[in-house]
């Protein structure tokens, strides 16, 4: 399956640097491309190394696609950046991202008395503010 990622700009500047004709530009340090456990491995070195110890080739990728989700990418679009042939697991980070999104609104629902929608007994009703309301 052919999967189109979007160059990032700073990728794409360090790109700039890699000769045209070296296809593959993570390399070992025999110049040779990882296999892809071995890329995992070295990943997991490079993260360390950033002092990032809770990163790792898996767990960046997860965090690239909440991020496109919760900057409100589809499940399409997740799906085509990705590679998901199937909607499940983009579902997974658009539900995430509204959850997050949803709990955000709902926050002053829970602050006592800043709720809208709340009942007004009458005599707690402001009657004299809305009839001034209403004339104007």
């Amino acid at each position: 399956m052919d999967v189109n990622i979007p160059v990032l700009p700073n990728l794409l500047g360090e790109l700039a640097h890699v000769p045209a004709s070296r296809l593959t530009f993570l390399v070992t340090e025999y110049s040779k491309p990882f296999s892809d456990k071995g890329l995992g491995n070295k990943m997991r070195q490079w993260c360390d190394e950033a002092c990032h110890v809770h990163c790792s080739a898996h767990g960046l990728r997860e965090s690239g696609a909440s991020i496109a989700a919760e900057n409100g990418a589809t499940i399409d679009q997740l799906k085509s950046i990705f590679g998901w042939t199937t909607s499940q697991q983009a579902d997974l980070y658009t539900r995430a991202a509204r959850r997050k999104k949803l709990s955000g609104y709902a926050e002053k629902l829970l602050i006592p008395d800043q709720n809208e929608n709340r009942d007004v007994t009458l005599s707690e009703a402001n009657f004299e503010k809305w009839d001034k309301n209403k004339e104007n």
